[in-house]
């Protein structure tokens, strides 16, 4: 139902636009109710010692994650950034899982994803919330992350002693309150706590394969349009720099200067269009005092003098009555 209702939200159908604030709204409260009920549940569960509620708690772990990752998603669908609340609530969820080896438990439910691969999409997910995209290429994203986690490809390793990685990719804290973050030069900073690693070098590979199929116009004469083929496109250049296994330096086109200037500087598309909707009034006021100041300034209009409709008489004569009409 939420799957249909975030399908309904951004492309809309022949009843409902597109964008209709009302079906955001029906998908977000339905997607957080059903999170509090599995909130509830795991709370349940690990007060009790009943084995038939115990052996459930991976199934409502799982459940938890799935809702909030279409949480997030619906967030990012209205520019709304996630709270730090939200992330320390999950790593919370996620850690204790780890430590008790539940996060690779058989799936109870067919079509449910397990908890790694529903972090993991939450990560990426997260990690387009910069007012940058927009809600089709969000849905977009959604799908191909869905899909590319679901494979063994994309894993995320606790950092210790044992595991070897590169100084590139991202790394998540589970002790703290953000998603993914760019590893740093220095990695031997990031040995023990709660770090745990994602290697970004597959995710770039499944990119590349993306854009290869999608430039194959054999395969998708019935698959999508050329618009939509062509905004995917871009979508995934996108995507290919934000989570490149090293940043990616973009090239000037001319040489930059220092320069010493203060500057007015709008990040995300969300405040330049509140920047824009203001600027907008501003001139609309405006033009109304410039409408109404050119009003005050025009030729009064004629006055004439309220003369009686009847002419003084002379004498005993009786007043005569005139009436005028139009032409």
């Amino acid at each position: 139902m939420i799957e249909l209702l975030l399908t309904q939200y951004v492309e809309g159908d022949g009843q409902i636009g597109s964008f209709e604030w009302k079906t955001w709204h029906s998908a977000f409260r339905l997607s957080q109710s059903l999170f509090q009920a599995y909130e509830y549940f795991l709370h349940h569960i690990r007060e009790t010692t009943d084995d038939n509620w115990t052996e459930h708690e991976p199934l409502v772990q799982v459940q938890l994650f799935h809702h909030r990752k279409l949480e997030f998603l619906l967030r990012l669908l209205r520019y709304k950034k996630r709270s730090s609340e939200m992330w320390r609530q999950l790593h919370e969820i996620y850690r204790l899982a780890h430590e008790r080896d539940l996060l690779n438990r058989p799936r109870a439910i067919s079509g449910t994803d397990g908890k790694p691969r529903t972090m993991r999409g939450i990560l990426l997910l997260e990690a387009m919330n910069s007012g940058h995209f927009s809600p089709r290429e969000a849905l977009w994203a959604h799908r191909w992350f869905a899909r590319w986690c679901s494979g063994p490809g994309l894993q995320l390793a606790q950092l210790n002693d044992r595991v070897h990685f590169e100084p590139k990719g991202f790394v998540v804290d589970l002790s703290g309150s953000d998603g993914l973050k760019r590893v740093p030069a220095g990695k031997a900073d990031l040995i023990g706590g709660d770090l745990f690693y994602f290697d970004s070098s597959p995710l770039s590979a499944m990119i590349d394969r993306e854009m290869a199929s999608l430039r194959d116009d054999a395969a998708l004469t019935s698959r999508t349009t050329p618009a939509v083929r062509a905004g995917q496109l871009v979508l995934l250049k996108k995507l290919a720099i934000l989570f490149a296994p090293n940043p990616v330096d973009i090239e000037r086109r001319a040489e930059r200067k220092p320069v010493s200037l203060a500057v007015q500087a709008i990040v995300g598309f969300s405040y330049i269009v509140d920047e824009l909707r203001k600027n907008g009034q501003k001139q609309n006021e405006e033009i109304s005092s410039a409408v109404a100041l050119k009003t005050e300034n025009t030729i009064p209009p004629l006055e004439v003098p309220n003369l009686s409709p009847f002419l003084p008489a002379s004498g005993n004569a009786s007043p005569i009555s005139l009436s005028t009409a139009g032409p």
